[in-house]
């Protein structure tokens, strides 16, 4: 609890220290991703109503990172390549059948539209958003478009998206760069 009246629930024990990566929104479940026996990364969900039981979630032999809920808690967008390169996936939470491929060029760092009716992600151009549909039972990908250029020297980190969905928060490192910045884009969609 943040007012500091709970205890803390280690999630386990790790060689490494678990990365978390999202909080479900009806605060039942954290996802995080943890290092396997051959150093790569899988997605694990805690049960915060368990006492921190944990499970794996995601632990194919690939490297899978970056996960994060959808608002309506149904599925997870999450980072693999088992394409050879890093693409954005989404499945569906807790369990269930089904996988779809969200980026078609590379993907990292996806994040859902509060709306839960896109997720952004990047690629080497910049940043994208797909347009996805997630209410019929199935899951539907739409078309990626281009949002944002990346910046011709450096990196471009995402990290949240307004509430109306016309701000993304994202932070820029410039090539070189050793300096903290916050890059804050509005009126990006023009």
């Amino acid at each position: 609890s943040v007012s500091g009246s709970g205890s803390v629930v280690p999630l386990g024990v790790s060689i490494t220290t678990p990365q978390a990566t999202d909080w479900s929104r009806d605060g039942k479940f954290i996802l995080y991703q943890d290092v396997d026996s051959s150093a790569s990364f899988d997605i694990w969900v805690a049960s915060l109503e368990e006492k921190g039981r944990k499970r794996p979630l995601l632990t194919t032999g690939y490297r899978e990172e970056a996960a994060c809920f959808s608002p309506d808690g149904r599925w997870i967008a999450y980072v693999c390549d088992e394409s050879g390169r890093q693409e954005v996936y989404v499945r569906p939470f807790p369990a269930g059948d089904g996988k779809w491929q969200v980026s078609q060029s590379g993907g990292e760092q996806p994040v859902w539209e509060r709306s839960g009716g896109g997720i952004y992600y990047s690629n080497d151009d910049g940043v994208l958003h797909a347009r996805v549909d997630g209410t019929r039972g199935s899951f539907v990908v739409g078309e990626s478009k281009l949002v944002a250029r990346h910046p011709a020297q450096g990196a471009l980190d995402i990290h949240d998206a307004a509430p109306d969905g016309k701000r993304l928060l994202v932070s820029y490192l410039p090539q070189g760069g050793n300096e903290n910045t916050l890059t804050l884009v509005t009126d990006w969609r023009r």
